[in-house]
């Protein structure tokens, strides 16, 4: 099928999701796709259900946790931060500048970091974020109930059943 051919699917298929009346709670979208970094789009339908979604919440408090064991060993700044969970993680994790730094907002804003502008090793100014008494407190708890979340993740993956 030709980059056209898929284009005048897509519109028509647009077309029809506009023009049906829906009256639940499930909605079809239709979003264009391209997987090869190409101009052509591809459509395909989306079941977008009413959840709650409980996964934004669980990485939200674990990119946390992170960040203020990270801040834990000594004050940096963003990039450094960065850096140093992916080598503690030995390259598995890699923190995004578009995840740091609203985490860094969040837990400054909630008192476990305080943040402070400094010259750099290469003599440039970044905003250095170190650990306050509250992170203290908070990182041990937050590994605490991450270490008993992961045993009981695993006593159910280890279930024979």
């Amino acid at each position: 099928m030709f980059p056209s051919e898929v284009l005048a699917l897509y519109g028509q298929a647009n077309a029809h999701a506009r023009g049906r009346a829906s009256h639940s709670a499930v909605e079809m979208f239709f979003f264009p796709l391209t997987s090869d970094r190409s101009r052509c789009t591809f459509p395909f339908n989306v079941r977008q259900e009413p959840r709650t979604p409980p996964s934004a919440d669980v990485l939200q408090g674990t990119l946390d946790l992170l960040v203020l064991k990270a801040l834990s060993l000594t004050p940096m700044h963003g990039w450094g931060i960065s850096q140093r969970i992916q080598q503690l993680s030995r390259d598995a994790l890699q923190i995004g500048q578009g995840s740091l730094y609203p985490a860094l907002y969040r837990l400054e804003k909630r008192g476990m970091v305080k943040s402070e502008w400094s010259t750099t090793e290469n003599n440039r100014e970044a905003k250095y974020y170190r650990l306050t008494a509250a992170g203290q407190r908070a990182l041990r708890d937050e590994v605490e109930s991450w270490r008993n979340f992961v045993g009981a993740v695993d006593l159910v993956l280890d279930s024979s059943v």
